[in-house]
């Protein structure tokens, strides 16, 4: 019987350690390399990088990032044309790539279209399940249920069953306010398609697609007046 308890107890011991120590943490890191036109900075505790030429300067900042529809790898852009014309700078030219031993993963770069439509979808699920169930709850609201003597009364009150309509209508109004705002919100900073005259520049951010699996080096491209700026960061995981 001992023996019996020594081993729950291990087991216990073994299962809160287990959730004490946790998932290991995501990392991102740089992949250092030798190129004269690179130059990095942190600002407000985010490691840019930059790359420059004779005609643009092109900065990136990653980390992760979750919200409500989703995991994501967030990049922070930033142009800057140093050329003497008018550039065309289109984020939807960015591509983002993930390898690991000799596979290769393509992540979609999201646009600001793009992402809004993955918004819309998701919130259009839930709205469609809240949907369902409140109209349940409020159709039931009228009905009550009292036993004597050994049998059961169902009664029906219309008053009741119609406040609960109301307020179902009112929640289903307050939920479609909050996600018009959310998506406002979520608009504001993406970057989208500009132009970018001289000595102007463009900064925004933009989500990218972040799946299992999620280690390896991360590639993302992002051209510009005909030429692709690389940037290489490898993703890995810490036991700190």
């Amino acid at each position: 019987m001992k023996t019996k308890y020594m081993h729950v107890a291990l087991l216990l011991a073994a299962t809160l350690l287990m959730f004490s120590c946790g998932a290991p943490k995501r990392t991102i890191q740089l992949l250092e390399y030798e190129d004269p036109d690179l130059f990095t900075e942190w600002i407000d505790g985010k490691y840019w990088v930059y790359k420059n030429d004779s005609s643009s300067v092109v900065g990136m900042a990653i980390y992760f990032d979750s919200d409500d529809y989703g995991d994501y790898y967030q990049i922070n852009l930033f142009v800057m044309n140093l050329s003497d014309h008018a550039i065309i700078f289109d984020p939807g030219s960015v591509s983002a790539r993930l390898a690991w031993g000799r596979n290769v993963d393509f992540r979609n770069a999201y646009t600001t279209e793009e992402y809004m439509d993955k918004i819309a979808k998701k919130q259009r699920r839930d709205n469609i399940l809240y949907g369902i169930s409140a109209g349940l709850n409020a159709a039931a609201a009228g009905y009550s249920t009292t036993y004597s003597n050994g049998y059961a009364y169902t009664t029906y009150n219309p008053s009741v069953s119609a406040l609960a309509g109301m307020v179902t209508s009112n929640q289903l109004h307050a939920m479609n306010s909050s996600i018009e705002y959310d998506k406002k919100i979520k608009q504001v900073g993406y970057i989208k398609k500009n132009t970018i005259y001289p000595g102007e520049g463009l900064n925004g951010y933009m989500n990218i697609e972040r799946k299992k699996p999620d280690a390896g080096v991360l590639c993302i491209e992002i051209p510009v007046e005909g030429k692709t700026y690389m940037f290489q960061w490898y993703i890995g995981k810490s036991d700190k």
